[in-house]
């Protein structure tokens, strides 16, 4: 264990805040070989733990535990204190020093094992996803292709696990207590379309625990078995589904109580439904709302900026109120992704829009920016999403204005009056 003089500077907000900003971690020794970190950012510190030891491949480990309660109150699970942090390392500890002795046997290591322990990874990571991520491990993985021994994998293996998600029947509707309903073979093109576009997505997991594992040392191949194998090329994704004038009205009418609050909040900024649940009174700047990353999607914070009747609307919304207090509430509590579900499909039912969620309305407000003329890299900084992203779904809707501006462009050099005559001329005696 570390002297007490070195675990204190990290162990309160204070002691860290006094220390200086800089890429590299403040290390501490906690167990042999095993060091916990404190990597200092100017928004935030983050929890790292690595290991060192002879016998691993590679010989030094190390993984992100989370950010730290700088800036947040620590919950034990995305955001963690001193102690907390502590003992996640020293249980990551001795789950790679078990590893590395050899305790699990190489030969007996399944996909099934690879997947799980990338899961944990995501989990300590804090990513969001990794709850949804453990179920289609059990409904597309595990009845499959998990009890494959990854060592003995091979390329068709996996080419007929990916085939598969295509022709065989799937799972759908899973309700526990209630009978299992299956989805039918695709028939049209539409439907072999979204089974393709599902079977890469699962490709996609599939490779990054193997990639894990292998990258681990907890296998010994070369991993060709699966890096060989490709995604389904050319799949369209579909258009976006957007709102009209007349359709955001109905959708707001129609919504009842907190909830019109959450939908008018998402219209105004195009965020995420678990980042609108996630918000604070102190993310509120006036002008703008401050996404941190800790609340985005892809661990990236930015910026939203509020157009005149938004910033009038999150100004009457957080009047009053104290900085740590949430802005969108359900009855003084933090929406659920199932009451999110339950109030979008009552507002469906009432509108009669057909396919309406509450990622609609993200889809909305970026079509309304699109539509005012703004540019999609604005819009892509508005969204938390890349400029190609944007361009897939929203550039088919902006307004082109090439017709215009080529229309007044200068002559160029090239073209002269006299050579137009000339060609007419040409033509007629022809």
């Amino acid at each position: 264990m570390a002297p007490f003089n070195e675990l204190v500077r990290l162990a309160t907000r204070a002691s860290r805040s006094r220390l200086s900003a800089r890429s590299a971690p403040y290390w501490v020794p906690i167990a042999e070989g095993c060091s916990l970190g404190y990597r200092k950012k100017k928004g935030g510190g983050i929890w790292l733990v690595r290991l060192r030891h002879a016998r691993a491949r590679p010989r030094l480990r190390s993984a992100n535990l989370g950010p730290a309660d700088d800036l947040l109150k620590a919950d034990g699970g995305a955001v963690l204190n001193f102690r907390q942090a502590l003992d996640l390392a020293q249980r990551w500890w001795r789950e790679q020093t078990v590893r590395i002795k050899g305790v699990r046997r190489r030969s007996a290591y399944t996909v099934l094992d690879a997947l799980r322990d990338y899961l944990q990874v995501c989990a300590r990571r804090g990513d969001r996803s990794a709850y949804s991520q453990q179920r289609v491990v059990e409904n597309f993985f595990a009845p499959t292709i998990g009890p494959f021994v990854v060592e003995e994998l091979t390329r068709e293996d996996v080419r007929e696990w990916r085939q598969s998600m295509i022709e065989l029947r799937t799972r759908s509707g899973y309700r526990r207590g209630l009978p299992v309903r299956f989805e039918k073979i695709p028939e049209t093109t539409e439907e072999l379309r979204r089974r393709q576009q599902s079977a890469n997505r699962l490709l996609v997991v599939l490779k990054a625990a193997l990639n894990y594992a292998l990258a681990e040392g907890f296998v010994e191949c070369s991993g060709a078995a699966w890096r060989e194998i490709k995604i389904f090329p050319s799949i369209q994704y579909p258009r976006c589904k957007f709102l009209s004038d007349d359709e955001q009205h109905m959708v707001v009418a129609a919504s009842e109580g907190e909830f019109k609050w959450l939908v008018t909040g998402a219209l105004y900024t195009g965020a995420r439904a678990g980042e609108l649940s996630l918000l604070r009174v102190e993310h509120f700047l006036g002008e703008r709302i401050h996404v941190p990353g800790e609340l985005s999607k892809n661990k990236k914070g930015r910026n939203i900026v509020l157009e005149r009747s938004g910033r009038e609307f999150f100004s009457a919304l957080v009047a009053g109120r104290s900085p740590e207090q949430l802005i969108f509430t359900n009855h003084r509590h933090r929406w659920s992704n199932r009451e999110l579900w339950r109030r979008s499909l009552a507002v469906a039912i009432k509108t009669e829009i057909e396919g309406f969620s509450f990622n609609v309305l993200r889809h909305t407000a970026a079509a309304n920016w699109v539509r005012a003329g703004i540019p999609l890299k604005y819009i892509a900084e508005q969204l938390g999403h890349s400029v190609f992203v944007c361009e897939r779904h929203y550039a088919h809707i902006a307004v082109d204005h090439r017709t215009e501006v080529f229309s007044n462009m200068p002559p160029g050099s090239f073209s002269r009056e006299a050579e137009v005559a000339r060609i007419r001329a040409g033509r007629s005696v022809a």
